[in-house]
This record gives structure tokens, C-alpha cells and sequence, in this order.
């Protein structure tokens, strides 16, 4: 009972004594029912005699992966890495603070980034409505948090968790790899779950304790909420989304300003961080923009039509785009992060670069005019660009006869070479037959006419004269 379904000890004592006193009745036990229940009753120290908690390991790794993994089986500690961002840890945390926005329940998640040389943090929160969730573009956003800032940049390892957030990253990681690979010389760890998820899931914990000072704070279980009042429900966060962000980044800062035993040795993250970069002479791989929005990208065709393409109903354009042929293929790459205008193109191998979104012109705006004399003539000077490589005088029908090599196949001369058509020799056709016959019908025919014709002359002027008398 305890491996299968987890039953307390106390149900499995009280069924173990009700089967042992049937057995009792059934072997001819002349107690009262009342008596025997008593004599038959087990207590605690039977249930420790018997090991009955140590089954409770096969329930819970039958039932409860997850707790079976962070609670029962073994783990390995590891030291901090030596230099700043030798290992990146990412990882989505479900924050435990009721907020209510215009009468909307709103859910909090944490992306965060754990720096494993000093356990420095970088927080990004992300507010979600019913139906939301933590999407790629999130995490990228987040992540170029830390790419750029001048302590951060890129990690000499990562390591991302497995969840569904994450898992359309892991090709970006691999362009990252591999170009920080000749610029940076980073190199892509593979993920090792135990150690790295303790490390940034203690950083959690801090953080939940911080957050109880905030209204709103439920302590992780929604559907028994805590009281801030013996019979009162905790009032939700009232204050408002940027008031709520602004909270949360403090937290983060006091957590990383707060001194820490164990492995850090009584300093704060923010301390252990700078002490290593002084120590190391750290200098943070800092991408660029270009290289940052090309590596976390998704891959998507377009066909560019009028010299644009068109991607989520807005227009984009490159003057790189102004020599390709009508209903060109292009491979067009869009940042993962919010807010960039603008998408790579790349067409049969060629790089063409980034093309910018489009702007939308009011009627009669005489801007959207300008723009548009722009475009045509960029358009236009492509054009003139590709006629000045070309040579009006050539004909393609000359070149084509030109080219001709030979008009009839070689072949000897004919055993006889006819020069008319003599159909004297040969026997009539059934056609020349029937041709010829039909001719000498029509003669005849014409022959009687002709003769009937004359016979009525003669008859008519006799009758003429008949008439005058």
C-alpha cells in the first residue's frame, strides 16, 4: 500500500490490525470484537520494526519524478567555476505573488541567468494573461540582457534547462557556438542537470524568501492560499505591472548584494563577481547587435514581390533588393528579439544583409510620396546599372544564326534524282475515275439545256404572231 499509493502509516497500522483480528475470528478467537480490536492494534514502533517509510521511495519515483530527482537521489557538489561566465545557467521560475491587473488574474515567471563563478544573477520578468506562456522570443530578449552588459557577455559554457521554452534555442545555441567559436573561442557544454539545476534553484529559493516582504505573496500554493489575517484571503498585488517589475529587480538586487555562506565564503554574489574579474582581469565577450539578432533568429522563405517581402502583413526592404529578378526565393532570417525592424535576407548564397521594415504613410502624407520616389528610384538605378553591362547592337536571332554548323545531315548522293511528277504511265485512281465520269455527266446536262433552249425561241415568236392577227 505505501509503494503503490503512498497510504499514511497510521491507514496501513489500522487495516493491518482489522485483517489480523478476521484472522483471529476465522481461527475460532472466542473474544469480543471490542477486546480483540485492542489486543489486535499496532502501534508506530511496528510500523519502524517493518521499514514501512522506506517504501515510500517507490511511490514517490513511481508518482513523483520530479521530487524523486530533487529529493532522493544522490548529488555531486562542484566547486565555482574560476573565471566569471565560464558557466551560464538559464532556467524559468514560477513566482508565487497573486497580482490582479483591471480586475484580470496575472501570472509572474522569472527568466533567469546564474553566473556559476560567483552565483551573480541576471532577472528578466515576464507577465502573462490566461492562454500565455513563455514563448523563445522571451528568452532570447532576456538572454541579450546579459550578452550585453559590460560583467556578463558571452559564457565559455551554458547550460539551458529542458523545458518547452527552450527547446527551439538550441539550434541559436549552436550558431552562437559556432561563432563566438572564431571570434571568442566559447565552446557549448553539454547540459548536466543535477549540479547546475541545484545551483540556480537555491537562487530561487533566496529570491521567494525575498518576496515575501511584497503584497501578493502566496508562498507557492494557489489553491490554499495563505492569510495575511486569521479568515482573510491575501490581497493580490494592486499596484500596477511596472510597479510589480520594479519590485522584482530590487529583489534581484538584494539578493545579489547579500553575503553568502558556504561557497562563497560570507561575500555577496555581486562581491565574489567583482573580486573574480579583478582576479582573472576578465574582459566580457560583448557580441554585436548584427551578430546577436543573426544568431537568434528563425529561419523562414519568402518570395520578394515589387521589390519587398512581406512578413506578418508588414513590408520589408533592402536596397541589395533592387537587382534581384521578379519572384526571387529569399532565405530570410528574423530576430528572435521584440522590437527589431528588421530581418537578414540571403539569396542563392549571397548574403544581401539586413532589410528594414517598411513605414505606414497616411493619405496625401507627403513623406510617403518622397519614400516612394525613393524606392523607385533605387529601383530605377539598379536597372541602369544592369543596361550598362549589356550591349544594345547584339541580336540574339544573329548570334542564333550564327551558330548554326550545318542545315542537313551528311548523307551520299541518291541512286536517282526526280525532278517532275509524270503521272501519265500510271492507271487512273477510283478518285480520277469518279472525277472523270462526273465531268462527262455535267457536259451532257449542259449539251440537252442548251439544245431545250433553242427549241422554246421558236415556239414563243410563232405565238406572238398567232396573238397580232
Amino acid at each position: 500500500m505505501v509503494a503503490n499509493d503512498g497510504t499514511s502509516n497510521r491507514e496501513v497500522l489500522r487495516l493491518c490490525a482489522f485483517h489480523l483480528a478476521r484472522r483471529c475470528e476465522a481461527a475460532g478467537s472466542a473474544l469480543a470484537p471490542a477486546r480483540l480490536r485492542a489486543i489486535c492494534a499496532l502501534n508506530q514502533k511496528w510500523a519502524k520494526r517493518q521499514g514501512l517509510n522506506r517504501f515510500r521511495l517507490v511511490h514517490k519515483h513511481d508518482c513523483d519524478h520530479k521530487a524523486w530527482q530533487d529529493e532522493a537521489v544522490p548529488r555531486i557538489r562542484r566547486a565555482l567555476h574560476d573565471t566569471p561566465m565560464g558557466l551560464l545557467i538559464g532556467d524559468v521560475h514560477y513566482v508565487d505573488i497573486l497580482v490582479d491587473e483591471n480586475g484580470e488574474t496575472v501570472r509572474v515567471r522569472l527568466i533567469a541567468w546564474l553566473d556559476a563563478s560567483s552565483l551573480f544573477a541576471w532577472v528578466t520578468p515576464v507577465f502573462l494573461s490566461k492562454g500565455k506562456g513563455v514563448r523563445q522570443e522571451d528568452v532570447a530578449e532576456a538572454l541579450s540582457q546579459v550578452a550585453f552588459c559590460p560583467h556578463g557577455g558571452i559564457p565559455q559554457e551554458y547550460y539551458l534547462d529542458n523545458g518547452s521554452e527552450y527547446s527551439k534555442l538550441k539550434s541559436a545555441m549552436d550558431r552562437l557556438a559556432d561563432l563566438a567559436g572564431m571570434q571568442f573561442s566559447v565552446t557549448a557544454a553539454k547540459p548536466y542537470s543535477p549540479t547546475s539545476k541545484g545551483e540556480i534553484e537555491g537562487f530561487f529559493n533566496i529570491l521567494e524568501g525575498i518576496f515575501r516582504g511584497l503584497p501578493g505573496w502566496i508562498g507557492g500554493d494557489r489553491t490554499n492560499k495563505k492569510t495575511e489575517n486569521k479568515g482573510m484571503v491575501v490581497k493580490p498585488y494592486e499596484r500596477g505591472l511596472d510597479a510589480l517589475a520594479a519590485d522584482i529587480r530590487d529583489a534581484v538586487r538584494i539578493y545579489n548584494d547579500r553575503p553568502q555562506s558556504g561557497r562563497l565564503g560570507g561575500l555577496s554574489p555581486v562581491e565574489a563577481l567583482d573580486a573574480k574579474i579583478r582576479a582573472t582581469r576578465f574582459s566580457a565577450r560583448v557580441p554585436s547587435d548584427d551578430a546577436f539578432d543573426l544568431i537568434f533568429s528563425r529561419p523562414e522563405t519568402r518570395i520578394a514581390r515589387q521589390g519587398m517581402i512581406t512578413i506578418r502583413g508588414a513590408l520589408y526592404h533592402s536596397p541589395r533588393m533592387d537587382d534581384l529578378p521578379v519572384g526571387a526565393r529569399l532565405e530570410v532570417r528574423v530576430p528572435l528579439r521584440k522590437g527589431r525592424d528588421r530581418v537578414f535576407l540571403r539569396h542563392e548564397s549571397d548574403d544581401l544583409g539586413w532589410a528594414e521594415l517598411q513605414p505606414v504613410f497616411a493619405h496625401g502624407e507627403r513623406a510617403g510620396a518622397r519614400h516612394q520616389a525613393e524606392l523607385e528610384k533605387g529601383r530605377t538605378d539598379a536597372l541602369e546599372h544592369l543596361r550598362a553591362q549589356t550591349d544594345p547592337t547584339v541580336s540574339t536571332f544573329e548570334l542564333q544564326k550564327a551558330a548554326v554548323r550545318q542545315v542537313a545531315p551528311a548523307a551520299g548522293d541518291p541512286e536517282a534524282w526526280t525532278f517532275a511528277i509524270d503521272k501519265t504511265l500510271l492507271p487512273p485512281s477510283p478518285a480520277d475515275r469518279a472525277e472523270a465520269e462526273d465531268a462527262e455527266r455535267r457536259a451532257i446536262m449542259e449539251e440537252f439545256l442548251a439544245m431545250s433552249a433553242k427549241s422554246e425561241r421558236p415556239a414563243a415568236a410563232t405565238a406572238g404572231l398567232s396573238g397580232a392577227t
